[in-house]
């Protein structure tokens, strides 16, 4: 198996990592450079897999936890579980998904349905 420098690849469920391969629940065709994060953050490498392994599977019940709260229309607990995944997307340099959870933030204070409901989908998808 080839050695990357520290990068973390998701293709559905399948991770691939200088660590080795897993079948996980992932966030689909994404790649990360751990290593770099790593440094920027000053934790050790085997700790920020475990950190990103963690995120991942945390992010998909958070994602999840949107869909639901958006079909009962409970905005105030969107926003709540939506600042949730900006606070530590962004804190982990998850730019893609901190995005567009920046941009359902803007559609819920908006009241904006169906862009809400277009942008979870795309979480979904990432």
């Amino acid at each position: 198996m080839p050695v990357f420098p520290h990068f973390f690849v998701c293709y559905g469920n399948l991770v691939l990592n200088d660590f080795g391969l897993e079948l996980r629940p992932m966030i689909n065709t994404s790649l990360y450079d751990i290593d770099a994060i790593s440094n920027e953050l000053g934790i050790d490498m085997e700790d920020m897999v475990e950190i990103f392994k963690v995120y991942f599977i945390e992010i998909r019940e958070l994602i999840s936890k949107l869909k639901y709260l958006s079909e009962k229309e409970d905005w105030s607990k969107l926003k709540k579980t939506n600042h949730n995944i900006k606070g530590i997307s962004s804190n982990l340099k998850i730019h893609d998904i901190y995005s567009t959870a920046l941009n359902l933030d803007t559609f819920i204070v908006s009241g904006s349905t169906d862009e809400i409901c277009s942008c979870i989908e795309k979480l979904e998808k990432m």
